[in-house]
C-alpha cells in the first residue's frame, strides 16, 4: 500500500486536493480504504465524482508492464562486499534493487560492515564496483568517519582515487514521521539531482542505522502500539522499495536483535492446530550454525520479516583463534610492514583474534549458509572454517606406581567451537574453560604426569603410603565382629 501523499498526484486538481484535505484524506493510503460512499461524506463528493478520484488516482500510481530482458540484465548488477568468501555466501555479492538486512547484537560487526560496503560501492565496474556514491540515514548514532578512513587506508582493494568520503551522504532522522518525510520526499529529489549532476557518482546503496531505534518504546505493548508499529514498518518499506525500482539502488537495513527464551509445555497449554509463532520465527528470525547462535532472534517480528528480500545474522561467540595476519584479505599496511622488516627478525606469528559467526538465514539469490568472520582495521574478514582434529590419544598410567582411575572425557581442544558467549578463548591460559574437568577427575592422564614426575611435593607421606599399598580391601570387609563388644554391653 502506498504511503504517498495525494499532493504529489499530479492528475488531481486543486479542488479536489482541498476537498480530500477537508475530509482528512491525505495519502494514496487513506484514498485506497475509504469506500466511495464515506468520501462522498466526508469530502462532499458526489458518488460518480468520488469513482472518478479513485481511478485518476489508480491510473497514475500504476506501473508499466516491462520486458523480461530487462529484468534479467538488471539482476546480473551486483558489486563486491571486500571479501570473496563472504561473496559467494551471499549469491555474488550485493544486488541493487533488493531490500537487505542485516541483524545481530551490539558490536557483532553490523556497523562495520555496512561502512565497507559504502566504500566498495564507489569502486569502479573493473575492480567490482558499482562507481556509485552511498547514502546513510542515521536514527541516533552519528557516522562513524574515523573508521572510515581507517578502513579506505588499510583494505587493499580501496584507494584515494576511486573512493573517498565525498561520495557518502549522510542525513539524520531520530524520528519515524522525519524518516517517512525524508524517504517520499527530500531522499527521492536528491537521487535524482545526483544522478544529472555532471562528474557526480549516482546513490547504489541506501543504509537505514538503525530501523529498531525508531520503535524504541517505554510504554506498554497493547494492542494500538504493535498495529502502529505495522503500519509504519509497511509505510517504511513500501518507500523503500520505491526507492529501489525507480533508481536501482541497494537499501541495507540494521536491525536489532532479541533475546529467546525457553517456553514452558503449561503456555502453550489449549493452542492445538497451527503452528505458534515460537516455532515459525526459527526459519525465519534464528541462526542455529554454532551452539547457542538460536538464543537470539531478529527484532520487529513477522510483519518486517515479510518485507525484506535477504536476511543476515551476524553474531558474537566469544570464541578466540590464533589467525596470522598477513594472510587474511591482505592490509596495506600490514603487508608493508612485513616487507620492510629485515630478514633476521623475528616473523610476525599468529594473533589470537575474536571470532565471531555470519547466518545467511534466507535470501532470495542465495542458500542459507554460515562462516567465521573476524573485525581488523580493513573492516570485516572472514576465515576459513576450523580443520576437524581428531580426538587425542588418552595417556597412559603406569600400573607400577598408581591404579588406574575412573575413565574421563578427553579435555577439550583449542579448536572445539564453545558455547555462545560463555566467554571461553581457546589458546589463552589465562582463562578457565567452563567445561573442564576438576584436577580430581582428570583421570588417566594426570595420573601419567604423576607418574613421570613423581608424587606432589605437598602430598603427606601417610596419603602416599596408603595410596601405594596392595593390601586387599576385603580383609577388612571379613574381620570377625564377635571381637567388638555389644553396644549395649554393660561393664563387669
Amino acid at each position: 500500500m502506498e504511503a504517498r501523499s495525494l499532493l504529489t498526484v499530479t492528475s488531481l486538481s486543486g479542488d479536489d486536493r482541498t476537498a480530500l484535505k477537508k475530509g482528512n484524506i491525505l495519502t494514496v493510503a487513506d484514498l485506497m480504504l475509504t469506500s466511495p460512499g464515506d468520501l462522498v461524506k466526508k469530502c462532499r463528493f458526489s458518488l460518480n465524482e468520488a469513482q472518478k478520484i479513485v481511478d485518476l488516482v489508480c491510473r497514475e500510481l500504476a506501473h508499466q508492464p516491462r520486458m523480461l530482458e530487462d529484468v534479467v540484465e538488471e539482476g546480473e548488477e551486483k558489486f563486491t562486499t571486500g571479501d570473496l568468501r563472504l561473496d559467494e555466501t551471499l549469491g555474488g555479492g550485493i544486488r541493487p534493487g533488493m531490500l537487505w538486512e542485516v541483524v545481530g547484537e551490539s558490536a557483532a560487526g553490523k556497523t562495520q560492515l555496512a561502512l565497507q560496503l559504502c566504500l566498495m560501492v564507489q569502486l569502479p565496474l573493473e575492480l567490482g564496483g558499482l562507481s556509485g556514491s552511498a547514502c546513510i540515514l542515521t536514527t541516533s548514532a552519528h557516522l562513524p568517519t574515523t573508521r572510515l578512513v581507517e578502513i579506505a587506508d588499510t583494505h587493499a582493494l580501496l584507494s584515494s582515487t576511486h573512493c573517498g568520503l565525498s561520495d557518502i551522504h549522510t542525513i539524520k532522522t531520530p524520528e519515524i514521521p522525519i524518516l517517512l518525510h525524508v524517504l517520499s520526499t527530500t531522499l527521492p529529489t536528491f537521487i535524482s539531482q545526483q544522478a544529472s549532476r555532471d562528474g557526480a557518482k549516482p546513490v547504489k546503496l541506501l543504509i537505514v542505522d538503525a530501523l529498531t531505534e525508531l520503535f524504541h518504546s517505554d510504554s506498554k505493548t497493547s494492542k494500538h502500539t504493535l498495529f502502529e508499529r505495522s503500519k509504519n514498518l509497511s509505510e517504511i518499506s513500501a518507500l523503500l522499495y520505491d526507492l529501489t525500482r525507480r533508481h536501482r539502488l541497494a537499501v541495507l537495513v540494521l536491525n536489532e536483535v532479541i533475546d529467546v527464551f525457553g517456553a514452558t509445555l503449561e503456555a502453550d497449554a489449549g493452542f492445538t492446530g497451527d503452528m505458534l509463532y515460537r516455532d515459525q520465527a526459527r526459519f525465519f528470525g534464528r541462526a542455529d550454525s554454532v551452539p547457542g547462535e538460536e538464543r537470539k532472534e531478529a527484532a520487529l517480528g513477522l510483519v518486517w520479516a515479510n518485507q525484506v528480500n535477504a536476511r543476515i545474522m551476524m553474531s558474537r561467540t566469544g570464541r578466540m583463534r590464533h589467525i596470522d595476519v598477513s594472510n587474511l584479505a591482505s592490509s596495506r599496511r600490514k603487508r608493508r610492514r612485513l616487507e620492510d622488516a629485515s630478514d633476521g627478525a623475528q616473523r610476525v606469528g599468529d594473533l589470537p583474534m575474536f571470532v565471531r559467526r555470519l547466518s545467511v538465514i534466507f535470501s532470495c539469490v542465495a542458500l542459507p549458509a554460515s562462516l567465521d568472520y573476524v573485525v581488523c582495521d580493513q573492516g570485516i574478514v572472514t576465515v576459513p572454517e576450523e580443520p576437524a582434529f581428531p580426538e587425542p590419544p588418552r595417556a597412559v598410567s603406569t600400573e607400577s606406581v598408581i591404579a588406574p582411575g575412573p575413565t574421563a572425557t578427553p579435555a577439550q581442544t583449542p579448536y572445539d567451537v564453545s558455547p555462545y558467549d560463555v566467554g571461553l578463548i581457546s589458546g589463552n591460559p589465562k582463562l578457565v574453560d567452563s567445561n573442564a574437568q576438576p584436577a580430581e577427575d582428570a583421570g588417566p592422564a594426570a595420573e601419567s604426569i604423576e607418574a613421570e614426575d613423581g608424587p606432589r611435593a605437598d602430598e603427606d607421606e601417610w596419603d602416599q603410603y596408603w595410596k601405594d599399598a596392595d593390601t586387599d580391601d576385603s580383609l577388612y570387609r571379613h574381620v570377625d565382629t564377635y571381637l567388638a563388644p555389644p553396644i549395649n554391653a554393660t561393664p563387669d
